[in-house]
């Protein structure tokens, strides 16, 4: 029997560090909150909700994708605010697991995403976590048990602290592509450049 996932996407912070919303950045003539859209998709997830917040209408007026939009009405408190609004509305689903990844990591592939659905579909009632660079974090996928302790989720904190004092068992998904994020004018000056390589 195939297992059933959702997705949550987080979009929802103003990006202060970079000064303008990385989820409008364009990067190879797409925009990173579409190219994230469209990847998560091509692993077969529809059932696909993103979190807008700072700037929701001119994020949601360039949606190329259909997807269920969810407002984090305070998400001026963190990304905890606007995981726990995502992950608010996926209790009544009978998942298996909830894929939480972000707009900003623009070297993740389609194949990346498929790895960590791989891993889970092996190991259920686990955390599938993307490993890199001696860490894990985003993209992860979280099995549905995580949804009654989401109401530990505030501020900044986003699921790894909370993951970490629940004890949860973790299988790490090797995937170098993740280390690669978009925060600061200089993470900014590194994505052009390797968007010129490639």
């Amino acid at each position: 029997m195939s297992l059933k996932y959702a997705a949550v996407i987080l979009a929802a912070g103003c990006s202060s560090r970079l000064g303008h919303p990385k989820q409008l950045v364009c990067f190879q003539e797409e925009f990173l909150v579409n190219r994230t859209i469209r990847l998560v998709k091509s692993t077969g997830i529809n059932d696909i909700s993103l979190v807008v917040g700072f700037q929701k209408e001119r994020i949601i007026d360039v949606l190329s994708h259909q997807v269920t939009q969810i407002e984090a009405k305070q998400w001026q408190q963190g990304m905890g605010n606007s995981l726990h609004s995502g992950l608010a509305v996926q209790s009544l689903k009978h998942l298996d697991g909830i894929l939480i990844t972000t707009c900003d990591l623009y070297r993740i592939q389609a194949h990346d995403y498929q790895a960590l659905l791989d891993c889970h579909s092996k190991n259920p009632q686990h955390y599938v976590v993307a490993s890199y660079q001696n860490t894990w974090g985003n993209p992860l996928i979280i099995p549905p048990t995580f949804l009654q302790h989401i109401h530990l989720l505030s501020g900044k904190r986003g699921a790894k602290p909370l993951i970490t004092s629940l004890n949860g068992v973790l299988k790490k998904v090797l995937m170098e592509n993740a280390q690669w994020d978009l925060d600061t004018p200089e993470d900014l000056v590194q994505l052009r450049q390797y968007e010129k390589r490639n």
